[in-house]
């Protein structure tokens, strides 16, 4: 098995970075010396460097896939999928996933367009209160909404006809 020492890890770096055509090693992009790291798997103080891959080099690849696939593999753990199956396997399933959804042509409720209602004004509220108590003196204001609902845009039409003023024309 091969040591690298720190002080020799830049040019190694260099080396495998000419070895793989000046590519990222994950994604096969031009990679540009400065962007490039070296990627190894992280073991713990427990582990034993060497057995099971622990402490090896794999690669030379961009600095933030490199964020990336630790973010990645510390998730894996974390949420102990290591139980359900290997992480290669999930991420190639993922990637299958993606590209071939099994439900096509259906839209998520948070992702549905939502109708931007108007705020009721002031003006409207008083126009309303005052035909309300003219058309039902005995009953209650209906509750004031925070925008106009359709119920709203009727009383604001019924009030509006009422005080002789134009129909609005947006109505929901």
């Amino acid at each position: 098995m091969i040591q690298i020492q720190n002080k020799d890890l830049r040019a190694w770096r260099r080396q495998q970075w000419i070895k793989q055509k000046r590519k990222c090693a994950i994604t096969g992009l031009p990679l540009p010396f400065k962007d490039s790291v070296v990627d190894h798997t992280h073991k713990t103080k427990a582990e034993i460097a060497g057995v099971d891959g622990k402490g090896l080099i794999r690669g030379v690849i961009h600095k933030n896939i490199n964020q990336l696939e630790g973010k990645i593999s510390s998730v894996y753990r974390r949420y102990g999928l290591k139980e359900l199956t290997v992480l290669p396997d999930i991420l190639r399933g993922l990637a299958n996933y993606l590209e071939n959804p099994p439900v096509q042509n259906t839209l998520h409720p948070s992702c549905i367009p939502k109708i931007k209602r108007k705020k009721l004004s002031k003006t409207d509220i008083k126009r309303v209160r005052k035909y309300w108590k003219q058309m039902y003196p005995k009953r209650n204001l209906p509750l004031i909404a925070k925008s106009e609902t359709k119920q709203w845009t009727k009383y604001i039409n019924e009030s509006r006809e009422l005080a002789g003023l134009k129909r609005r024309n947006d109505d929901l």
